[in-house]
């Protein structure tokens, strides 16, 4: 019995030294990895969608004369564009407008151009892009490109003219959100 209480006893003492080595082992390979760092977010003022300054081409064209079309002008600054326009019952005028992304966040067409018109219900507005949505971003300061839009604005046919003047004023809201997947 003394030798089986001797191997049992020297087997306990090896079992002890296995774990003591497995504790210091694992406590020599476990070491704390420490990442200091600092992260910060882009600004408002970093977001720069906005029109193309005189990128507004008019169809007609103001040096042409045209029937129906009249006073037409269009101002561009920053995110707002102002016409004014004068139609004759039949006339319609046509703005291609061009949106570009000066800013440091990815942009992309959002949901579609809505179009707000209060007054006169014969003067009718469509906003259309024309082509494809792009990813509209800077690189190095330099522009990705532009979205260009179509602008439709039109009179409707009238057999009898109201007895004075009919006014529109109509608002397009152009919908550009941050473009996540570039």
């Amino acid at each position: 019995m003394n030798k089986s209480k001797k191997t049992k006893n020297l087997l306990i003492l090896i079992v002890l030294i296995a774990i003591v080595a497995i504790a210091v082992g694992y406590a020599t390979l476990a070491q704390n990895l420490v990442l200091n760092g600092t992260a910060h977010t882009l600004s408002a003022s970093d977001w720069n969608v906005h029109f193309v300054n005189n990128s507004a081409t008019m169809d007609p064209d103001t040096d042409e004369e045209h029937d129906g079309v009249f006073e037409q002008t269009i101002t561009l600054n920053g995110t707002t564009g102002t016409f004014e326009v004068t139609l004759a019952p039949g006339a319609s005028i046509d703005y291609e407008l061009e949106i570009i992304n000066d800013g440091k966040i990815h942009a992309i067409k959002g949901a579609d151009p809505v179009v707000s018109n209060t007054g006169s219900s014969n003067i009718t507005c469509t906003a259309t892009l024309e082509g494809t949505a792009k990813d509209l971003y800077t690189e190095n300061g330099t522009s990705s490109g532009t979205d260009k839009y179509k602008v439709h604005i039109e009179c409707a046919e009238m057999t009898t003219l109201p007895s004075t003047a009919e006014t529109a004023t109509i608002t397009v809201t152009f919908n550009y959100v941050q473009n996540h997947t570039s």
